[in-house]
C-alpha cells in the first residue's frame, strides 16, 4: 500500500472557494455550473474531489476538461477511488477489466473506441492503455489524496484522526462513524447525500449536506449513482456555504399549486418491502408496519426473490404555480420530478407537459 499524499495550501480567503465532486463523466454539467456562478480562474479557487471518470458517458472528455482546468494555478484536484483504481494496476480488479472495456460508461471503454480488444488478455489491455494514454497515468499519479488549508480539509470520501489511502478514498457512509472534526471543516464527496433521507425530513435530497455540529459537508449529488442525481457546486465565500446544481433532465413549468404529502424515502440500506396490492402506476407495499404507495417501476425482486424498493419514495412535493422543476420520469397521470434538489411526484395536471 502506498503512502498517503497530502498537500497543504495557503489560501487567500477573500476569494471564493468552489468545490465539486463525483461528476462521473458529466463535464458539461460542471461547465454549466461554473458559467452560472461566473467562475473566474484568477479570482476563484476550484477544488475537485475526484471521481471525474466512469459511471457516465464522456469519461475521456471529462478527464481532458478537468486536466485543462488544472493548468490554472488556482485549480486543484485530488484522487477519487475511480482514478485510484484506473491508475494502479494492482487495484484494477483483473476479473472486471474486460467488463469495463465494454461498458459504455467507463473511461476504459472510451480509450478503446474503434479498436479491437477481443483477443487481448487483461495485462495486454492495461499495457495498451498505458502506452497510448500515458498522459492520463502521469496526471493521476501526481494528484494528492487530500488537501488541507488553515480552515478546511478536502478529501474524496472521509477524514479521521488517523488516515490511510483507503480511508480517505473509499470510505462509504461516512456519517455512520459519527466523526466530529475538532477544528477544521471537512469537505468530501463519494457517497450521495440522498442516502441520508433521515436527515432531511425523510426526503431524497441531492443537495450538499452541511452538518454544523460535526463540521462535515457532504457534496456528492449522486451523478452516475442515482437515476435522479445531479452535479453540485459548493460555494464557500466569507466562511459561508452555498451551492447550486445542474442535472440533465428536461425542465417543465408548474401550472397549478400542489400540496405536500408523503412519509418515506427508501435507500439501499433498508430496501425490503412486502407487496400487498397493485394499482397500476403504484404498488401498495408494507414497509415497517406501514402501508405506503410506491412507484411500480422502482420495486423489483432481487436475487433472493425479495421485493426491493431502494431509491423509492412516496412524497408528493409542495408546488407553486410558476415553479420550474426537473422532469425525471413521465407517467400517464403522475410524474417523478425534482424541485430544488428534492425528489418527489406531481400530478401531470399540475405540470405544463407537451
Amino acid at each position: 500500500m502506498r503512502d498517503l499524499i497530502r498537500i497543504n495550501l495557503n489560501l487567500d480567503y477573500s476569494k471564493r472557494i468552489l468545490c465539486v465532486s463525483d461528476i462521473h463523466g458529466g463535464y458539461d454539467l460542471l461547465d454549466k455550473a461554473l458559467k452560472r456562478v461566473n467562475y473566474d480562474q484568477e479570482k476563484d479557487y476550484l477544488i475537485i474531489l475526484g471521481d471525474v471518470i466512469n459511471r457516465g458517458e464522456h469519461s475521456l472528455e471529462s478527464f481532458n476538461y478537468i486536466m485543462n482546468l488544472c493548468k490554472n494555478k488556482n485549480v486543484y484536484m485530488i484522487k477519487g477511488n475511480h482514478e485510484e483504481d484506473f491508475h494502479n494496476r494492482n487495484d484494477l480488479q483483473r476479473d472486471l477489466i474486460k467488463m469495463y472495456v465494454t461498458k459504455k460508461t467507463s473511461l476504459l471503454c472510451d480509450l478503446f473506441e474503434g479498436n479491437d480488444y477481443s483477443n487481448m488478455n487483461e495485462d495486454e489491455i492495461f499495457d495498451y492503455v498505458y502506452e497510448h494514454y500515458k498522459y492520463i497515468f502521469d496526471f493521476i499519479e501526481q494528484l494528492p489524496d487530500m488537501i488541507e488549508t488553515e480552515k478546511y480539509i478536502f478529501v474524496h470520501s472521509a477524514y479521521f484522526d488517523t488516515n490511510t489511502v483507503s480511508s480517505v478514498v473509499r470510505t462509504a457512509d461516512y456519517l455512520k462513524y459519527n466523526y466530529k472534526s475538532k477544528d477544521k471543516w471537512i469537505i468530501c464527496g463519494h457517497y450521495p447525500t440522498a442516502n441520508y433521507p433521515e436527515l432531511t425530513n425523510n426526503k431524497f435530497n441531492c443537495n450538499p449536506l452541511i452538518l454544523k455540529d460535526n463540521k462535515i459537508c457532504l457534496i456528492d449529488g449522486g451523478k452516475g449513482t442515482k437515476e435522479f442525481g445531479q452535479v453540485n457546486l459548493l460555494i464557500i465565500e466569507n466562511d459561508k456555504f452555498n451551492s447550486i446544481y445542474e442535472d440533465w433532465f428536461n425542465k417543465v413549468e408548474v401550472v397549478n399549486d400542489q400540496k405536500e404529502s408523503g412519509s418515506v424515502s427508501i435507500t439501499y440500506k433498508d430496501p425490503y418491502v412486502r407487496v400487498v396490492g397493485d394499482f397500476g402506476f403504484w404498488l401498495s407495499c408494507e414497509y415497517h408496519n406501514d402501508i405506503v404507495m410506491l412507484e411500480k417501476r422502482l420495486v423489483y425482486l432481487d436475487k433472493n426473490d425479495e421485493y426491493n424498493a431502494r431509491n423509492s419514495t412516496n412524497w408528493f412535493l409542495k408546488l407553486n404555480k410558476g415553479d420550474i422543476v426537473s422532469l425525471i420520469y413521465r407517467g400517464e397521470s403522475i410524474s417523478q420530478i425534482k424541485k430544488d434538489g428534492i425528489i418527489g411526484y406531481a400530478y401531470n395536471t399540475n405540470l405544463k407537459l407537451d
